[in-house]
């Protein structure tokens, strides 16, 4: 006997899906709701909880520097002053060069100034420090400023070595009787800018590795130049 035929306005009943609660063996590669969560937990919660304490870390690492530097640059300031004000009670400002030290300085008539650094000792880092400081202004105001660093007798060794670990060309010149006078044995390291006519028109400590000593300074240096 032959099916009856459906009616062409009656639907075609469709097959029911398999009911099942376990979809993760329906579609293996779907992920669902638990294991976002298991993901979440092991994996991106742990990785915010990371990012966070770095972060902080390095916020206070910021601020601890800071406040290193200002309260560095506090004691170097006041530190400066002092020796600044002992300079002016022992200066020598006005004193022919020649009568403290008997270095030769070329004639060049495109040097407008000469300046001087006094190094008691290599083994001073800030003094090393400033040396190294004095190249970077040697190679910016060379053609100018006619730039030496005056130490006892050290040996060309001793020189060589200096020059060669800091990178400096300008000339180290061994006077250990300027370095005896009493003004300049008190202290480890100090700057002179003498004029064309060999006249001290300045004496300053070192800055210490200071920017803003140093670029204090550079404003200084300029106002001798013409």
């Amino acid at each position: 006997m032959p099916a009856p035929r459906l009616s062409p306005g009656r639907p075609r009943p469709i097959p029911s899906w398999p009911r099942s609660r376990d979809f993760a063996n329906i579609f293996p590669r779907r992920d669902t709701s638990e294991e976002r969560y298991s993901f979440s937990r092991k994996v991106v919660f742990p990785l915010s909880i990371y990012i966070v304490v770095f972060l902080i870390l390095t916020l206070f690492t910021f601020i601890g520097r800071r406040s290193y530097e200002g309260k560095y640059i506090s004691a170097v300031t006041e530190e400066r002053n002092q020796i600044v004000k002992e300079l002016m009670d022992l200066s020598l400002i006005g004193t022919d060069i020649k009568t403290i030290s008997n270095i030769e300085f070329p004639i060049n008539p495109d040097i407008e100034i000469i300046m001087m650094l006094t190094l008691q000792s290599l083994d001073c880092r800030s003094c090393a420090a400033e040396a190294a400081y004095l190249e970077y202004l040697n190679d910016k105001y060379g053609r100018k400023i006619f730039i030496c660093a005056v130490v006892r007798k050290i040996g060309k060794k001793a020189i060589d070595n200096i020059r060669s670990e800091y990178s400096i060309t300008y000339p180290f010149v061994e006077d250990p009787v300027m370095l005896g006078y009493k003004i300049f044995s008190r202290y480890k390291s100090l700057i002179i800018i003498v004029s064309k006519d060999r006249k001290i028109m300045r004496m300053d400590p070192i800055d210490f590795n200071v920017k803003k000593i140093q670029d204090e300074y550079e404003s200084v240096l300029l106002s001798y130049l013409k």
